[in-house]
């Protein structure tokens, strides 16, 4: 069984679904500290015909100090929910798919959820039925695993029973080896190499929200995933 996990990025990159589609159960770090400062939990890019343009929510942390990711709550003044929106029709009007993926940024945007974490998974589960990605989806909120790294990825893997767990390569320097390697859990990681397809407005941008995979690439974006999984796996 190959366990990976990842906080909730908001409308993440093509490499996150990579890394879902290999594993058996993935889970979602719902329940970790959410970052301080900037962070993809709150915020991703897209492309406009100017370049690259990041798109944020607004969330409440004035008198909060630190909060769970699962605690954190969307600011409910002003109009960035309506600029949002404006934004992806401006950005992928002209796009193949724009009438297929639009609906879902205008539901959940036209009146907003209050939770950071609803908005994230209501994406989440929307482009992992996009792709087809059959994996188990656990919440760690749900294991009652309470630990941060090096340990939290390790009690994960062991608690689901991995023969593998599965992580990206930046996250190589918060992890113990020698833990895995005493309860025989092998770690893998990917190397992963920008996913390379069709876009809108010139030279080609790499590693933006996975919905722009999907407005230019439509049913395809799952091809575009599939052909680098072979060749990104490194062992430890």
């Amino acid at each position: 069984m190959v366990v990976g996990c990842h906080m909730p990025y908001f409308i993440p990159y093509p490499g996150y679904f990579l890394h879902v589609a290999l594993c058996d159960i993935f889970v979602i770090l719902d329940s970790v500290q959410f970052p301080q400062g900037r962070s993809w939990v709150s915020r991703n890019l897209i492309k406009l015909d100017q370049g690259k343009c990041w798109l944020s929510i607004p969330v409440m942390r004035k008198g909060l100090g630190l909060q769970a990711i699962q605690q954190v709550r969307v600011m409910k003044e002003g109009n960035w929910a309506r600029k949002l929106i404006k934004t992806f029709e401006t950005a992928y009007k002209d796009a193949p798919y724009f009438q297929d993926h639009m609906e879902i940024i205008s539901l959940t945007f036209k009146d907003p959820p209050q939770s950071l974490l609803e908005i994230n998974l209501t994406f989440l589960d929307y482009i992992l039925t996009q792709l087809s990605i059959k994996t188990e989806i656990l919440l760690l909120s749900s294991m009652g695993i309470d630990a941060k790294e090096p340990m939290l990825s390790y009690l994960i893997a062991k608690e689901l029973g991995a023969q593998v767990f599965l992580s990206m390569t930046p996250k190589k320097k918060y992890l113990n080896a020698g833990v895995f390697e005493k309860a025989q859990i092998s770690l893998r990681f990917i190397q992963y190499k920008p996913i390379v397809y069709p876009q809108l407005w010139g030279r080609f941008e790499p590693n933006l929200s996975t919905l722009d995979l999907l407005f230019n690439c439509g049913p395809r974006s799952r091809h575009y995933i599939d052909a680098i999984k072979d060749r990104c796996i490194r062992p430890y």
